[in-house]
Formats: C-alpha cells, sequence, structure tokens
C-alpha cells in the first residue's frame, strides 16, 4: 500500500494568506521590524568585527528572528520543501523496499 505524499508547502501557503489577509498592515509592520532587525544585525556584527570582537551568537538569533518576520513568503516555504523533500524520500525508500 503506497504511502501518501507530504506537502507541508500547500499548506502553509493556504495558513499564510490568511493569516496575512486577517493582519492587513500588521504583515507590514513585521517586514519593518525584520528589516530593522537584521540590519541592526549586521551593523553590530560589523562594529564588532572592527573592534575585534568574537561573542556572535546573539547576531545569529537577530538575524534569524528578523529574517523569519522579514521574509515568511521564502523563509518558511524553503525550509517545508526540504523537509518535503526528505520526509518523501524515506517514504519512497520504504514503500520501495517492502514490495
Amino acid at each position: 500500500m503506497p504511502f501518501a505524499t507530504v506537502d507541508f508547502v500547500s499548506q502553509w501557503n493556504t495558513v499564510w494568506s490568511a493569516v496575512n489577509s486577517a493582519l492587513g498592515p500588521v504583515s507590514n509592520l513585521m517586514s519593518i521590524v525584520g528589516t530593522v532587525l537584521v540590519v541592526f544585525a549586521a551593523a553590530k556584527w560589523l562594529w564588532e568585527r572592527r573592534k575585534g570582537g568574537a561573542n556572535h551568537g546573539h547576531l545569529i538569533w537577530t538575524l534569524v528572528v528578523g529574517a523569519l518576520l522579514l521574509a515568511p513568503n521564502v523563509i518558511v516555504p524553503v525550509v517545508l520543501t526540504v523537509l518535503d523533500a526528505i520526509i518523501n524520500a524515506v517514504l519512497s525508500i520504504g514503500t520501495s523496499s517492502g514490495a
């Protein structure tokens, strides 16, 4: 019995379009805040690099949060596409070896 394929991306697109239409201007605010966070993290990284600082862990998290706020139309679907590919590959291996 073959397994159904996994498709998280289309489900995400459905959810995000509903959220985006419900939020309206809040989604624009998310983009602005995300942009500010990414620019701040990049500027802070350059400043610390200039001063010779080596601790950049907090900057990575700031970049991640900013990027997620900035581009839910890009980052989340890419991650879900990779996850879809991995899960579907595992499922196809399981069905082909069981035959």
